[in-house]
């Protein structure tokens, strides 16, 4: 081991009363022990392996995001009372939760055992709730060591006993700690050095928010509400946030953490159950309550859930385009204006269809001769499906007519086959009536323009 002496100098002559003060003899003091290099350091201690490092987190969001119910379930996790098959911990913990809406929390929990998530009696024995309050921070060193006394627990492995704290909840900071002024980064800074170096050494989770700016923000972009140093100070920041699709997630790996995982966020799933509750008359009632599962994501798992969703968009939204097509070709086709020197688009147009402006391009792009081109500025790859099983393909970009693809009726096939394919998920107008057959009118085939 190789240990540095206390720097001491000897003061000149024309040295300054108060520089000679500070440098009298060296003392013992907790900045003036060294810690000796081990061969194998010590893993990151943890409270949720992969997910939450021991010590002071802060878990943010804009109100109304679900919090609540978040924390709870990442706490049962914790208790060992809510078994996850892709959560695993050391050992279960004794959670003390301190709650603004303590009411809140036992229907939450209620709800958990009742749809056979958490186990009751593991929850009831290492579930405590507290109906919080304001305190100073230096108030709370008495107030931690406490809940030490009370829940900590002694662990024997490998001849190694040590000792294993409770986890402690504070939900929210707003409504238990006593700040001044949020936004005063020293007060902020002073009162979690007290947490971390007087409260008996108790792993912490502190709820916050974030600002109101961030309420439709990304995630990568919310920061707690106040001062800067909350951030700072802590060791570890989880955002809840929402995604485009309205899923919330608990950031994991984006915000600051000082460990290595392969969990990029968890999925909160969101669940609703009725509780039995009673009112103030002790009178039963049956309250609806939610409650969320918890799904860790890898960076992967995200990016497929991704691709799912964008393509579950895009068919959702091809569909809302063939049901207003489904709508508008029936009376066009029967009063024999299917199709007249226009396209199918423009027909779209003149009916005023709610197209998305981002549905169309600005340019023509040649495809196959089996496909459609871009047309008048109109982007016809989002009809595409439709018009090809419709029969028809667009001609040159300077040519006003529609093209026939099939020497047969190819209207009446392709929308029988249209029928089939969206008929379930679609309310599909039926097949008209064929109109009788004109002697005047000839067969078309493929490639005969049809005219006035």
């Amino acid at each position: 081991m190789i240990t540095l002496a206390p720097i001491t100098s000897i003061a000149s002559d024309d040295a300054d009363v108060n520089s000679v003060e500070l440098r009298s003899p060296s003392v013992e003091h907790r900045l003036t022990m060294y810690r000796e290099l081990p061969v194998h350091p010590e893993a990151p201690k943890m409270i949720l392996p992969r997910v939450i490092q021991y010590g002071a987190t802060v878990l943010a969001s804009y109100p109304g995001t679900g919090k609540t119910t978040a924390v709870t379930s990442l706490a049962l996790v914790v208790a060992g009372a809510y078994k996850h098959a892709n959560l695993s911990i050391m050992q279960p913990r004794h959670i003390v939760y301190l709650s603004e809406h303590p009411e809140q929390v036992e229907q939450i929990l209620s709800a958990l055992i009742a749809e056979g998530v958490v186990d009751n009696a593991v929850a009831r024995e290492r579930f405590h709730l507290v109906d919080t309050c304001r305190v100073q921070p230096l108030d709370l060193p008495p107030i931690a060591r406490r809940w030490a006394d009370d829940w900590t627990e002694s662990l024997t492995r490998n001849g190694v006993t040590v000792d294993w704290p409770p986890w402690v909840v504070i939900d929210t900071a707003a409504a238990t700690l006593h700040i001044e002024n949020e936004n005063d980064n020293a007060e902020w800074s002073a009162a979690i050095s007290v947490w971390k170096q007087q409260c008996a050494g108790l792993p912490l989770l502190m709820v916050a928010h974030t600002s109101k700016a961030h309420k439709h923000g990304k995630a990568e972009d919310m920061t707690v509400r106040g001062a800067s140093s909350i951030e700072g100070d802590v060791t570890q920041v989880i955002v809840l946030a929402k995604d485009e699709t309205g899923d919330r997630y608990l950031e994991i790996a984006g915000p600051k953490h000082r460990f290595e995982t392969d969990i990029s966020a968890i999925r909160l799933a969101s669940y609703l159950a009725t509780v039995n509750t009673v009112n103030e008359f002790g009178e039963p009632v049956l309250t609806p309550t939610r409650y969320v599962e918890l799904e860790p994501l890898t960076q992967d798992d995200r990016q497929e859930r991704r691709k799912e969703q964008q393509e579950a968009e895009a068919i959702a939204r091809k569909l809302q385009v063939a049901e207003e097509l489904s709508k508008i070709i029936p009376s066009l086709w029967a009063s024999k204006q299917l199709p007249i020197q226009t396209t199918l688009i423009d027909q779209c147009k003149s009916a005023r269809l709610n197209f998305r402006k981002s549905d169309y391009a600005t340019t023509f792009t040649d495809l196959s001769d089996d496909t459609l081109v871009h047309y008048d500025k109109y982007d016809l790859a989002l009809l595409k499906p439709y018009l090809v099983e419709l029969g028809f393909k667009s001609p040159p970009k300077n040519c006003a007519g529609i093209y026939l693809l099939r020497d047969t009726n190819p209207l009446a096939e392709a929308w029988e086959r249209l029928q089939s394919d969206i008929g379930d998920d679609l309310n599909v107008p039926k097949e008209p009536e064929p109109l009788e057959r004109r002697e005047d009118e000839v067969t078309l085939s493929e490639g005969h323009e049809i005219g006035n």
